[in-house]
């Protein structure tokens, strides 16, 4: 098991803005979203207050009292990452992860295949795993 602070994003962050990496309060978030029970089309109705104090965190930040050393600081976050299932990654990324284009690396690239007696299954195989071979 590893840190958080051993990913190449982590180490990616705190390249590409020092003075974020400098103070050792300052947060990095992860969201985890489901999605059996996602509001659907809505999405952006929930998620644009979530978005605009991300923002508001990652620009200005705000003001915080750390009781341990009893001072005021600035605090700031920034998201890096998001864990979720693959119709909330659909969702919250806009890609298409039902039909015949579901994979998100592969695109219209997609190789698709429906069985002969499903309705709504649907097999793919993408890119990443050409290697596999399967018989359908």
């Amino acid at each position: 098991m590893c840190h958080p602070s051993d990913s190449p994003l982590w180490k990616l962050v705190d390249h590409r803005w020092p003075d974020f990496a400098l103070e050792p309060r300052n947060l990095r978030l992860a969201i985890s979203a489901d999605g059996p029970r996602q509001p659907v089309n809505d999405i952006d109705v929930y998620l644009a207050p979530l978005l605009d104090d991300l923002k508001m965190l990652w620009e200005e930040g705000v003001e915080s009292y750390d009781a341990h050393r009893q001072e005021l600081f600035t605090l700031r976050a920034v998201l890096l990452w998001t864990i979720n299932d693959f119709p909330a990654y659909g969702n919250l990324s806009g890609c298409v992860v039902k039909g015949y284009f579901t994979c998100p690396i592969c695109g219209e690239d997609t190789y698709s295949h429906r069985l002969k007696h499903g309705e709504n299954e649907l097999i793919y195989r993408s890119q990443t795993f050409s290697s596999l071979q399967s018989s359908f």
